[in-house]
């Protein structure tokens, strides 16, 4: 089935790369004019939590709509990396330095924690076993494990004094205890 999806920047942006063995992608953070050339983020790494679980997120979708299997190897890759960076308490790393995977253990957005890449990752992991439960029930399987432990990380990082707490996050009421609800509830400066 075709679409109007171009996926030719994200492919050009994703380099695929063996760790430890298993295929994986790293989804480089920018390119720039005039050459477009991957360019690192100072002081983070190459590649990010973030950046390559939108990229799995967008595999998978091109995959729904056309069954392209490129697409899925794709996405599969990316959710390999994205589990690559999930630590064994569910919380997940953010950046990798280099191409043979090492983990930039205390960037600024990289040290382990539940924080906004976690819930991307998050996102990925449960899209992914949604599309690989039915094509491949073993991997799939692998996929729910590693949701599951951040789902349990997530149970278990909640104070019990701010469930059913609600705070006021532009003029909505929202969960005390949803990750990332109090920096949003205390936008910097910048925001608009």
């Amino acid at each position: 089935m075709q679409t109007l999806i171009n996926l030719a920047h994200l492919d050009f942006l994703s380099e695929e790369v063996e760790i430890g063995g298993v295929p994986m992608i790293l989804t480089h953070i920018y390119s720039e004019y005039p050459n477009y050339e991957w360019v690192d983020a100072s002081g983070e790494g190459i590649a990010c939590v973030d950046d390559v679980a939108r990229a799995a997120l967008v595999y998978l979708a091109h995959y729904r709509a056309t069954h392209d299997q490129r697409a899925l190897d794709k996405a599969r890759r990316a959710l390999n990396f994205v589990r690559y960076m999930q630590a064994d308490d569910g919380e997940f790393y953010n950046f990798v330095t280099d191409r043979a995977g090492t983990i930039n253990r205390a960037g600024i957005t990289s040290y382990k924690s539940l924080d906004w890449w976690a819930m991307r990752g998050l996102w990925a992991l449960a899209r992914g076993y949604a599309v690989f439960k039915q094509i491949d029930p073993i991997y799939a399987a692998q996929l729910r494990e590693a949701y599951l432990r951040t789902e349990y990380a997530i149970r278990h990082s909640i104070p019990q004094s701010d469930v059913g707490k609600k705070i006021q996050v532009h003029g909505f009421d929202v969960p005390a205890w949803l990750p990332a609800a109090q920096p949003i509830a205390r936008p910097s400066p910048y925001w608009p």
